[in-house]
């Protein structure tokens, strides 16, 4: 179901309306990793760092399906899977980096729990620093995979 659930993201939710939600998407998470990047947190600022990556990646391989889609679907489909997980990636670091947010607000005005706070702000570091990275192999294997799956003599595979 993997690869249904991953080719209905790129053919009909990107590819069919030229990425319009997606971008959409895009935007609203860049404004989260601008008040990241502006913190006086250094913690929140390391989040937002690979964030801001993260959207980046996700960014160039969205921009490479709507540019690819009307005229090779096929080579965007052998990159869907992997495209499926660079949008859970980057829009989990985003979740998460929201909850960070949160829960340095809250650990600042002395609500809360704080060892429950103090622990939404490492996983989300965690998240950013362990995870995100992954990203940009993940776009790079969207942009360049797709052409090579589809040379692939089928009696090779």
């Amino acid at each position: 179901t993997t690869g249904i659930q991953a080719n209905d993201l790129v053919g009909r939710k990107v590819g069919r309306e030229s990425g319009a939600t997606m971008k959409a998407l895009i935007q609203e998470m860049r404004k989260v990793v601008s008040g990241l990047a502006g913190s006086d947190d250094a913690e929140l600022r390391a989040i937002g760092v690979r964030q801001a990556q993260s959207i980046d990646a996700l960014e160039r391989a969205t921009d490479w399906i709507v540019t690819v889609f009307p005229t090779d679907p096929g080579a965007v489909a052998a990159g869907s899977v992997y495209y499926l997980k660079l949008s859970g990636l980057a829009i989990g670091g985003w979740m998460m980096a929201r909850a960070a947010v949160a829960a340095t607000k809250q650990l600042a005005a002395g609500e809360g729990d704080a060892l429950y706070l103090r622990g939404k702000r490492l996983t989300a570091r965690f998240f950013a620093e362990h995870l995100l990275p992954q990203a940009d192999a993940l776009a790079e294997s969207i942009l360049t995979g797709g052409a090579l799956v589809r040379e692939a003599d089928e009696a090779l595979v």
